[in-house]
């Protein structure tokens, strides 16, 4: 897990990059309980990002899939408040629409982590940036394989 890493680890506890960083997001997070205890002991690791970043900066959990006994695992291993959950009554994404607003320099790029679940995806994810982005910043990203 990228969290074993002290490169990375390092990133996270700079304040630096507390200053753009606007959240941290878990998306499929019902793999922490599905997953985290015997397939992927990491996944259940995944509170420790909390220690690396500002309370202030927001741990966002999605699943299309979580039954409330997971979510319930979920909230106390990310630390997050149930009081402050937001639960929709569907999960219609058909009102999306996802948008790249071009980047002309670094300072441009938010910060982001990206999990994903496979090598190749993580690859997958680095091309497709590498292809919408200008070629003197495709170089700022970069993928790691934990």
């Amino acid at each position: 897990m990228a969290l074993k890493n002290n490169q990375f680890n390092s990133l996270l506890a700079m304040p630096a990059y507390h200053k753009r960083m606007i959240s941290i997001v878990v998306d499929e997070v019902h793999c922490i309980s599905l997953w985290g205890r015997d397939f992927q002991p990491a996944y259940s690791e995944l509170d420790k990002l909390r220690s690396f970043v500002p309370l202030n900066i927001p741990i966002y959990a999605t699943s299309a899939t979580m039954s409330p006994p997971i979510l319930a695992e979920v909230c106390r291993i990310l630390h997050i408040n149930p009081v402050e959950l937001i639960i929709p009554n569907a999960t219609d994404t058909s009102a999306l629409d996802f948008v790249y607003e071009g980047a002309e320099s670094t300072d441009d790029l938010p910060c982001a982590l990206i999990f994903v679940n496979k090598v190749l995806d993580s690859q997958l994810v680095w091309r497709r940036s590498q292809e919408i982005l200008p070629t003197h910043i495709q170089n700022s990203v970069d993928y790691l394989n934990a």
